[in-house]
């Protein structure tokens, strides 16, 4: 992993880092019933994609600037190991992932975010 820059001390990128992969982890534990739920037609859960949130080490929004000052790449959430396990779940569904970067109007000025989104079916 690349080392945090002048603004953010080293030691939270650790903990950034930590942070990503427990919300990965939690993903792993719950995106089976998720999937079955969206898939469902008659369920109120319905939907054609699931998108999940990303958060940062302070519960804000993962903002790409952060990870910018980071020096974090989308490669390197790639090699999470709980990532890997979502997407492994993903491939044996045959869905598709992807970071999803979105505008979050609640920080002003309005910065972009990750999310995690989840769809093919």
């Amino acid at each position: 992993m690349p080392e945090a820059s002048k603004n953010h001390p080293p030691a939270k990128l650790p903990t950034l880092i930590a942070s990503i992969e427990r919300q990965f982890a939690d993903i792993a534990k719950r995106v089976g019933n998720d999937l079955k739920l969206a898939r469902d037609e008659q369920s109120t859960a319905h939907s054609s994609f699931i998108s999940y949130p990303l958060f940062d080490h302070e519960n804000k929004n993962l903002s790409e600037d952060l990870l910018t000052e980071m020096k974090l790449k989308i490669v390197d959430l790639e090699k999470l190991a709980h990532y890997r396990s979502v997407h492994k779940i993903m491939e044996n569904n045959f869905c598709r992932m992807i970071f999803d970067p979105y505008l979050d109007f609640s920080a002003t000025p309005p910065r972009r975010c990750l999310r995690l989104t989840i769809d093919g079916w």
